[in-house]
């Protein structure tokens, strides 16, 4: 008897040193801010008729409150996303959603690296998950079936933010801050926004998202994750059983990555093939007609994510789509047919970028790429300038060749190089361009 004692009184000084731990040193993330807004919810008598689940490009592409406004049925939407989310994680987190809530409708994001062998195991990733999920049980599932036997530490917030000690005082003011009690997040340039959507106001300047980094995971039917398969099939199960329409979508990137995966359409008709097979709807927002117009650089985060802009776009124009299709209309008319179709009507360099070589002489040159369809051949112009951009030299007109020699000694100092590129027949200045500041300090 005294040892069980004991060893209850051990568990509760540790649960304590867990709780008081934590508080220092977890910070206040994304998934707070859901909180509170569920809870808000809840008192109102609310639950999502509404779910969107899946990775990052999910919770910076859809936003609640639109579907709210634009949905007769929709009282309520939720925004599930969250970064390097699995879809082994997504049918955890969907099992939990779903038995708390019971919504009428689910949109799954499908993002063709979950589907690769080669996305891997994202301790973080999955424990983002575990950390929201609510139900005991379906929670410890969730723990034995996400996480690897070495990733249990990272349960204990004290652990697995052990190496941020220099964060308490931030976290400790952030935690007793009014607005943030009440979910207002206030960071600048990205912050929470509505029941699980991100609001990003960073953008590119029009043509100048440049290149992929690092090339995109390329599409190989040779190398899918059969267990990403096994789980998005658990979560069309999951679906039909507890009544909730289940849609499957890719959230928008930028032309450049969807050009750089060579074997894109082969994904595309995959998950056309499977949808069909399963008697649901497979939709990409990347091959929305008239795309270059409608999600244009300024409206794109990073290569793989819109910013708050583009998060509206995208989620008007699939607010309207999603309405129809619930009423079984068709609106294939809102896509092209194939990643080719698209390509001959965007028609232009989508991207272009450059790197620099010293020679053996001393002197420098500019190596330039540039993405465009198969079948279509870029152009290069490069320029440089001694003023930051405000007046520029021409170091070599267009031309098909994609190297540009230039003397070290115009690199004594820092200057501004540019690369502009435009497919091969056009009279546009430029369709695509990359600046870089270069010296021959900087190379």
């Amino acid at each position: 008897m005294r040892n069980f004692k004991k060893i209850i009184l051990a568990a509760a000084i540790l649960a304590v040193f867990e709780l008081f731990f934590s508080f220092l040193l977890e910070p206040v993330g994304y998934g707070y801010y859901l909180d509170v807004d569920m809870k808000k919810m809840e008192k109102a008598g609310g639950a999502p008729e509404l779910i969107f689940a899946g990775d990052s490009r999910m919770y910076r592409s859809f936003i609640p409150s639109v579907f709210e406004n634009g949905m007769e049925d929709v009282e309520y939407a939720v925004n599930i996303g969250t970064g390097s989310q699995s879809v082994k994680g997504s049918y955890f987190y969907l099992k939990d959603m779903i038995k708390r809530y019971h919504p009428k409708y689910v949109v799954m994001g499908i993002d063709h690296i979950c589907f690769m062998n080669e996305s891997g195991h994202i301790t973080q990733g999955e424990l983002t998950v575990i950390d929201r999920i609510k139900s005991p049980g379906i929670r410890a599932e969730s723990i034995y079936s996400l996480l690897k036997k070495g990733d249990y530490p990272y349960l204990l917030k004290s652990y697995r933010y052990r190496d941020r000690v220099e964060d308490i005082p931030c976290n400790i003011k952030d935690k007793f801050d009014r607005d943030i009690r009440n979910g207002i997040d206030k960071r600048p340039e990205e912050h929470y926004s509505n029941r699980g959507f991100v609001y990003t106001d960073r953008g590119f300047a029009e043509g100048n998202t440049g290149l992929p980094k690092p090339l995109p995971v390329q599409w190989k039917e040779t190398e899918r994750k059969q267990e990403a398969f096994e789980y998005l099939d658990k979560i069309v199960s999951l679906c039909a059983e507890n009544d909730a329409e289940l849609f499957l979508v890719t959230g928008p990137a930028t032309l450049s990555v969807i050009y750089s995966i060579e074997n894109y359409q082969e994904f595309l008709d995959c998950f056309q093939a499977y949808a069909s097979e399963r008697g649901i709807l497979y939709q990409d927002m990347n091959l929305l007609k008239n795309r270059k117009a409608v999600l244009p650089d300024t409206a794109m985060y990073d290569s793989d994510h819109v910013n708050g802009k583009g998060a509206e776009i995208t989620s008007n124009i699939y607010c309207d789509i999603l309405r129809r299709n619930i009423r079984g209309e068709d609106t294939s008319d809102c896509f092209y047919a194939s990643l080719k179709e698209m390509m001959q009507d965007v028609h232009c360099v989508v991207a272009c970028g450059f790197y620099m070589e010293e020679l053996e002489d001393g002197d420098y040159r500019i190596v330039a790429s540039g993405i465009c369809a198969p079948d279509e051949t870029p152009e290069y112009e490069f320029l440089w300038s001694k003023d930051e951009g405000q007046s520029w030299e021409l170091l070599r007109e267009y031309g098909e060749n994609n190297i540009c020699g230039i003397p070290a000694e115009y690199l004594q100092n820092r200057v501004l190089l540019r690369v502009n590129s435009r497919l091969k027949g056009s009279s546009a200045a430029f369709e695509a361009y990359k600046d870089k500041y270069k010296s021959v300090y900087l190379k």
